[in-house]
């Protein structure tokens, strides 16, 4: 299983906090803009989703 721990956002940790308050507490979603897909792969930007998913948690 992977876990925050596999994934550091450290850099990025207050805005995470941000965005999880936001969707938990307000709209319920969140649309990350300016993301530079064309840097990634198919394969990769799953794995960027899934490990960025990993710091919003999991709501049940």
């Amino acid at each position: 299983m992977v876990t925050r721990d596999d994934f550091p956002l450290d850099a990025i940790g207050d805005d995470i906090d941000a965005w999880r308050e936001h969707v938990m507490n307000r709209s319920g979603i969140i649309i990350l803009g300016g993301f530079p897909l064309d840097r990634y792969s198919r394969e990769e930007l799953g794995m960027i989703h899934f490990g960025l998913g990993t710091h919003l948690g999991y709501v049940g």
